[in-house]
């Protein structure tokens, strides 16, 4: 039946979603220290990319070409591996916690 289909999928993605925002949020967290860039924060996208997992998804956006001063950060490698590994800590973060509350559960 197509309507339950269309119930279960939607159960799927609002986890997903949820889920995804707080890795989202726990990177930008990781980075905001450690970059000295202003984060833009955690925004929707409909990529479709993003929209058809049935997994936590997110798009990193760690800078813009068009922006002068960005394009000289990211030619830099240093500058490259903090974001790297910002993004490392934060998922790190996320899945730290997500164990937590999976144990509490329990």
């Amino acid at each position: 039946s197509a309507n339950l289909k269309a119930i279960l999928w939607d159960i799927l993605y609002t986890n997903s979603r949820a889920e995804s925002i707080e890795v989202a949020r726990q990177i930008c967290r990781a980075a905001e220290g450690d970059l000295g860039v202003k984060i833009l924060g955690v925004k929707p996208a409909r990529f479709e990319v993003l929209r058809v997992t049935r997994m936590p998804a997110i798009l990193v956006e760690v800078g813009f070409l068009s922006n002068s001063a960005e394009e000289l950060k990211l030619k830099n490698s240093y500058y490259r591996q903090k974001v790297a590994e910002a993004i490392c800590r934060g998922i790190g973060e996320y899945s730290k916690e997500a164990l937590f509350v999976e144990a509490l559960r329990r």
